[in-house]
């Protein structure tokens, strides 16, 4: 059968051209584990008339220790340091992984919550007022872990994704890669006699607490030339609006990623390589390049 071998050409360069721009973009996730470094960077607090801050024992503790006052309750917290992860990054998912201990008392269900300190570079607590201080400005994202609580050693915990937790302190304007993140692990039960132990740095037996993180850099920071125009990043690339943009793709003919309705040649945009030959950079404001490419039936050729 017939083939025309215009209609074949452009047929190719149309799907050329919509590989390339449904691979625009396209960044793989990281994922970054940390653990507790240091033993004065993890411990709990008790609210019994704030009497306990300990960041000594091997083990912390979770939850409550007298079912008749739901003000005697234990907190856990930690510091995790050199969070590498950029500033303005998207944060699709994280978790916090403990191992418990025999110091877990009680049996059922344990209620908590985790918050982080909504700090841009975490610095542990000494005491139960800088305890306090940190717990006076927690993220206002938070995420409930409710779990049965287990009376042994080395069985692992793993919370629910916190990933709305690290976003929100990675997202601060004053966030910066390799700043440390803190943590609160809340009880959140009314009047019971239930508590989860769990290992702290201090421990030599067992893992202490880890932070795992999954991310994905912004185009205009990742160091790359996304859209293939020469450029990369803010404020370089004139598509960046700024360093947390997730596309540098911009607004201007030659660089929002469309083939302009005025020359429908099926190529788009100014691009090193697969470009439309009408742009002559990526700030050129037409992709029209001449009487052949303007979607007009001159009159000379009518």
């Amino acid at each position: 059968m017939f083939k025309n071998p215009r209609l074949i050409f452009f047929s190719l360069i149309t799907l050329i051209v919509a590989f390339y721009w449904l691979n625009v973009g396209v960044v793989s996730a990281a994922t970054l584990t940390r653990a507790i470094t240091a033993g004065a960077d993890d411990g709990y607090q008790s609210n019994e008339s704030s009497s306990i801050f300990n960041s000594a024992n091997t083990y912390g503790l979770t939850g409550e220790d007298d079912p008749a006052n739901s003000t005697y309750s234990y907190n856990g917290w930690f510091r995790f340091t050199n969070i590498t992860v950029p500033q303005g990054s998207i944060i699709s998912s994280a978790t916090l992984t403990v191992r418990t201990t025999t110091n877990t008392f009680g049996s059922g269900t344990a209620n908590t919550t985790i918050r982080g300190v909504d700090e841009d570079n975490h610095i542990a607590p000494t005491n139960t007022a800088t305890w306090q201080g940190d717990h006076s400005i927690h993220t206002s994202a938070s995420v409930a872990w409710n779990f049965s609580v287990i009376d042994a050693y080395d069985s692992v915990l793993t919370s629910p994704s916190i990933a709305s937790v690290i976003q929100e302190i990675v997202s601060r304007p004053g966030w910066s890669s390799g700043n440390a993140i803190g943590l609160h692990w809340d009880e959140n039960m009314s009047d019971q006699d239930l508590s989860q132990g769990w290992v702290t740095w201090n421990s030599s037996s067992y893992i202490e607490p880890q932070l795992s993180i999954t991310y994905t850099v912004p185009q205009c920071q990742d160091g790359s030339d996304n859209d293939n125009d020469g450029l990369s990043d803010y404020p370089g690339d004139p598509g960046c609006s700024s360093a947390s943009d997730t596309a540098e793709t911009g607004s201007a003919v030659c660089d929002n990623g469309s083939d302009e309705v005025n020359d429908r040649d099926t190529l788009a945009d100014y691009r090193l390589s697969g470009g439309d030959p009408g742009c002559s950079s990526a700030s050129d404001t037409s992709e029209i390049d001449g009487v052949c490419d303007d979607s007009v039936d001159d009159v000379s050729d009518a």
